[in-house]
């Protein structure tokens, strides 16, 4: 379930029940600009590649947190929020 504010990345169903492999899920219709269908194509790499950038994204919130940059209260905060966006996905 994603949290108020977020924006959830499954796919959403068309009308047909079937589900949309589009990041917008079918909220539009008529023709997709070469250019979105190139932003979607995407989608899957950033999907797998998702827990190695969130792992980095930690593990640079607490070397900002050791070099004195962030205090012990934004490291958590930041590692919840990375957390929860690992849930999402």
């Amino acid at each position: 379930m994603a949290a108020k504010g977020h924006i959830s990345a499954t796919a959403s169903s068309l009308s047909d029940g079937a589900p949309s492999t589009k990041l917008w899920g079918g909220r539009f219709t008529g023709k997709t600009d070469p250019l979105m269908e190139k932003f979607n194509a995407s989608f899957g790499y950033d999907q797998r590649l998702c827990f190695v950038d969130i792992n980095g994204s930690i593990a640079y919130a607490t070397a900002l947190k050791r070099a004195s940059i962030l205090s012990v209260d934004e490291e958590k905060e930041l590692h919840r929020g990375l957390k929860l966006v690992e849930e999402e996905w």
